[in-house]
């Protein structure tokens, strides 16, 4: 089941186990909006923090392979773009496009698959992460 982008704390395991991400500190962008918050990747076994992401949104998926992950991140439009973000080395790589609201279902095989605006004129995406 997708992780809805108006959630506050989210915690998920690589599909491998060995990495963690935790989505905390949370805030809605506006009354009733979905939340922004700090998106914290981390090694499981040693517990270093991989990467940060600021302005993120709860809604975010690992790959099938534990390879990445891709969450939405805030633009200063209130618009969101989708980050790719490269495991163990932490690099971002921002995707082409502007969304208004990502509530993401799967990341298989380089595809990220979900919802765009999933309460008001849903729209069904498919983006190629590589």
């Amino acid at each position: 089941m997708p992780i809805s982008p108006w959630d506050y704390f989210v915690q998920m395991d690589s599909p491998n186990g060995h990495f963690a991400a935790i989505y905390d500190d949370a805030m809605e962008i506006a009354m009733g909006a979905p939340t922004r918050g700090v998106l914290k990747i981390s090694e499981k076994q040693s517990g270093r923090c991989i990467v940060q992401v600021t302005n993120a949104n709860a809604s975010f998926v690992w790959s099938s392979d534990s390879a990445a992950l891709a969450v939405p991140q805030w633009t200063p439009k209130r618009m969101q773009q989708l980050l790719i973000v490269s495991i163990p080395h932490g690099t971002i790589k921002p995707i082409n496009g502007n969304y208004r609201v990502l509530q993401l279902a799967s990341f298989h095989e380089g595809m990220v698959a979900g919802v765009d605006s999933p309460i008001h004129r849903p729209s069904t995406i498919a983006i190629k992460a590589a």
